[in-house]
C-alpha cells in the first residue's frame, strides 16, 4: 500500500479510522505464473457517496494477458459481500505496515 499524506490516517504512527475524506486505496494483483498485472481494484472514499458504507466507492478492473486493456468486473455492491466483514476498519483489508 502507497501512503501519501501519512499523518493524515496514522498519526504518531498509529492507524486511525475511518480514513479521511479523499482516500484512495489501490491494489494490484499479479495472475499466478504470469509477469503482469491482471487486477485493479479501486476503492475511493468521497463525502455523500454512500453513507451507509462510509462513503466507499469500489471498482475493480482484470484482463488475461499482458497486452489486453483492462475491463470492468466489478463495483459497489458487488464489493460488499466481502468488505463488511472488515467494517469495524474502515472497511479495508490492508492494515498499514
Amino acid at each position: 500500500m502507497l501512503i501519501k499524506h501519512g499523518e493524515d490516517i496514522a498519526p504518531n504512527g498509529e492507524q486511525q479510522f475511518p480514513y479521511p475524506d479523499g482516500s484512495i486505496v489501490v491494489k494490484e494483483a499479479y495472475r499466478p505464473d504470469k509477469d503482469y498485472v491482471g487486477l485493479i481494484a479501486i476503492m475511493r472514499k468521497k463525502a455523500g457517496v454512500d453513507p451507509e458504507h462510509n462513503d466507499w466507492e469500489f471498482i475493480e478492473y482484470t484482463r488475461n494477458a499482458s497486452d489486453a486493456e483492462f475491463r470492468v468486473i466489478a463495483k459497489d455492491g458487488v464489493c460488499w459481500g466481502c468488505h463488511a466483514r472488515v467494517e469495524d476498519i474502515d472497511y479495508v483489508f490492508t492494515a498499514l505496515q
